[in-house]
Order: C-alpha cells, then sequence, then structure tokens
C-alpha cells in the first residue's frame, strides 16, 4: 500500500450527493468510481475521445464538429486543387491526397511561418 496517494476534490455539496445516489444505483462507492476512471484514463490504450465524450459530451461534441468542418473544407481544396490543375493542363499529382504527409505538413508550417512574419518582413522562401 505504500504506493496509494489520497487525491481531495472540492464539489458541491448538491452534486456530491445526487452523483451518491446514482453511484448507489449501480454498487460503487465514490472511491470505486474514481479508481475505476482514474485507471481507464491511464490505461494507454483507452480511447480519450470515448473518456471525453463520458466526461464532457459538449466539448467532444464541439471537437467532432470541427473536425468534420475541417475534412469537408479539405475535400473542398482538393475538388478545386484537382480542378484547377485540369484546367491549366497540368499533369503529375492529380489530388493533394497524393501528396506526401511530410510534404503537407512543411507547406503549411511555411504558411504560417510566413504569415506571423509577413509584417516583419521575414518569411520562408520556397
Amino acid at each position: 500500500m505504500d504506493n496509494l496517494v489520497q487525491l481531495n476534490v472540492r464539489i458541491d455539496r448538491e452534486v456530491k450527493e445526487l452523483g451518491e445516489s446514482r453511484l448507489e444505483l449501480i454498487g460503487l462507492t465514490p472511491t470505486e468510481f474514481m479508481r475505476l476512471i482514474w485507471a481507464r484514463l491511464a490505461d494507454e490504450k483507452s480511447d480519450l475521445s470515448e473518456i471525453e465524450q463520458f466526461l464532457n459530451p459538449e466539448s467532444a461534441e464541439a471537437k467532432s464538429t470541427e473536425h468534420d468542418r475541417k475534412l469537408a473544407a479539405l475535400h473542398r481544396l482538393n475538388t478545386v486543387y484537382a480542378e484547377g490543375l485540369e484546367q491549366l493542363g497540368i499533369s503529375g499529382t492529380a489530388s493533394l491526397e497524393d501528396v506526401p504527409d511530410k510534404e503537407l505538413l512543411t507547406m503549411e508550417l511555411e504558411d504560417r511561418m510566413n504569415r506571423r512574419m509577413g509584417d516583419a518582413g521575414g518569411g520562408v522562401e520556397r
């Protein structure tokens, strides 16, 4: 038992009482619940998005919506990119999906650096 530590948490009295009554319905004490949730959180194989969804559904939903929005924008960009290449008669990479991730990351970092350094007259030359 030398490896045990104590956690102290301050919560609203009503939340505590309601939570304890709910835990009682599933046969858990607050200590057992905390041990279970903490062990799940500490498990490297556990899906953090599932834990976040359980603990904070609004935040997880917002992140999911933002992810979907960015993915849709990327697909639109990919379509515009392919159409632009076709209109210009350029052969080669027909899709942004064909560009290696490392190259896309480099391009994004260069673009970000150029935006930040734009006012200072700096930037990255390609």
